[in-house]
């Protein structure tokens, strides 16, 4: 991709240590997560073959941060959440910067924000993973994504043909503003749940299975774990969440040849375009020259 592993994650940085100056300056709270916790962790900085970030939110917060960014973010910057833009089909937010590109190539009929980013991802109350309430709320959690790839149905951009276009097209029915309005009703339902939050448990927004979820305890407390050149919370029991991620023997490395290391950006195939000095609008449908 022309650019180096450790310049990308470098680059990554830059964009946690805006997030983390947003955050101290309104008093919102956060934590690494996976990953990102795991290489805090086990290496002080970066997981040596990854290049991303990602950190949680409890949902006040992250609504907070979302309304911060409407009116305060830096120009350099954006926020990638659906309801800002309705390509947008993912059910968390990620702060990007704007004159980069990070698009996978089956994805450039997509108009939405595919700047090099950090992914912020709010810990959803959920029901306790060993009850059956929580088959439920997974349905619940699927319908959410659904709803956050409307744009991508209503487009066609997925190049379906026959009962599947038709399927698609039913699916996406009604305007971007409705389907949007519709998506923030589903999300604040979800944020808000009663018995969830009674439960003391979470989840990230886009759990899959019940394995996705933690106790809310082990979020009571804050530390500070070393992060490259930063100070970075992370949760009171962080040892225990990364036993539950990725279990007991988290702090071993594994061997090279071993399938847990990989890097997000497509660690510089052909299949993702990445750049950090070309804006990503520049491969937008309207505006690209094949």
């Amino acid at each position: 991709m022309g650019i180096s592993l450790r310049e990308y994650q470098l680059f990554e940085l830059k964009i946690l240590k805006e997030f983390s100056g947003i955050c101290d300056q309104h008093n919102l709270n956060w934590w690494i997560g996976y990953g990102t916790l795991l290489g805090a962790a086990r290496h002080k900085g970066f997981i040596p073959w990854d290049d991303d970030i990602d950190v949680w939110m409890m949902p006040d917060d992250y609504l907070a941060f979302r309304e911060i960014c409407r009116t305060e973010l830096n120009s350099e910057y954006y926020l990638n959440v659906h309801s800002f833009n309705p390509a947008n089909a993912i059910t968390w937010q990620c702060l990007g910067v704007r004159n980069t590109t990070s698009i996978p190539r089956n994805q450039l009929d997509v108009p939405a924000d595919w700047g090099v980013c950090m992914d912020i991802f709010p810990l959803v109350p959920c029901p306790n993973p060993e009850t059956p309430r929580f088959s439920g709320f997974l349905k619940r959690i699927r319908s959410f994504q659904r709803l956050s790839s409307k744009y991508v149905y209503a487009n066609d951009v997925s190049k379906t043909s026959g009962l599947r276009k038709l399927y698609n097209k039913w699916r996406a029915s009604g305007s971007d503003e409705q389907n949007i309005t519709k998506w923030l009703a589903v999300e604040n339902a979800l944020f808000t749940d009663k018995a969830n939050l009674a439960s003391g448990w979470v989840t990230d927004i886009d759990c899959v299975e019940p394995a996705d979820s933690y106790k809310r305890s082990w979020f009571d407390s804050t530390v500070y774990l070393d992060y490259e050149d930063m100070k970075v919370p992370a949760p009171g029991e962080y040892q225990k969440v990364l036993a539950h991620c990725y279990g007991e023997d988290w702090a071993q490395i594994p061997d090279e040849s071993s399938d847990l290391r990989w890097c997000h950006s497509g660690g510089g195939s052909d299949d993702v375009i990445v750049s950090l000095d070309t804006p990503y609008t520049d491969y937008w449908p309207e505006n690209r020259v094949d």
